[in-house]
């Protein structure tokens, strides 16, 4: 087994990293691919468990199942790059790369028969809000070397004060974010929005609940 590989399996799962042991539905698996490609792209390992333990996949059955789900449950399809990769004990493995697609947004046909959006947000995937799905669409074919164009650009002091908030305890609000830098909720919420528009934070709703997370 490659060393990259042997390496994303010990640093476990993240935004850009999922384990499957197997792939269980169609539905599950057309969510998990499509709000990978509409964040940054990432990979999947079929054929290892949720502690990281490498457990072997069926390869005929797990290639079938991906090739109905990116043609017939997500909408534009989604061309994967895949390879296979055997450890010391035989057990093989399907690498599935998703590209961080440049025809985003990308929606998955959920168990209603309803196409909706997701997104990545740390190891899960989250429905994208509207807000968010403006901001996806408005990008550029060429958005994603612009917006880390725009990650470079220094960090303003509210900025810097929402990344270090957000860095220890993941999520914030709006009004959590006005109380943070002393500003009224409308001032506040035009910082979210732009970020947001940047590719630098993800907008959820959950619950009739809005928060915001950084998106790396």
């Amino acid at each position: 087994m490659e060393k990259y590989i042997r390496d994303l399996i010990r640093k476990g799962e993240n935004g850009q990293v999922e384990f499957k042991k197997t792939i269980s539905s169609l539905h599950k698996i057309a969510k998990t691919i499509s709000s990978m490609a509409n964040s940054h792209g990432g990979t999947l390992l079929i054929g290892v468990n949720d502690q990281g333990l490498v457990v072997g996949a069926s390869v005929d059955e797990e290639m079938f199942m991906l090739e109905q789900a990116t043609v017939w449950y997500i909408k534009p399809a989604i061309q994967l790059q895949i390879e296979e990769s055997t450890d010391e004990h035989e057990n093989t493995i399907l690498v599935v790369k998703i590209p961080n697609s440049d025809q985003k947004p990308h929606a998955c046909l959920n168990v209603d028969n309803d196409w909706v959006y997701f997104i990545r947000s740390q190891d899960k995937c989250v429905q994208a809000s509207d807000l968010v799905l403006k901001a996806i669409r408005a990008l550029p074919p060429d958005g994603k070397a612009e917006a880390q164009n725009q990650m470079t650009e220094p960090p303003t002091p509210n900025q810097l004060m929402l990344q270090d908030y957000l860095g220890k305890r993941k999520r914030i609000t709006l009004p959590e974010y006005a109380k943070l830098i002393n500003v009224s909720k409308r001032r506040a919420y035009r910082i979210l929005v732009d970020l947001v528009r940047d590719g630098k934070l993800y907008e959820h709703t959950y619950e009739k609940a809005v928060f915001y997370t950084l998106t790396i």
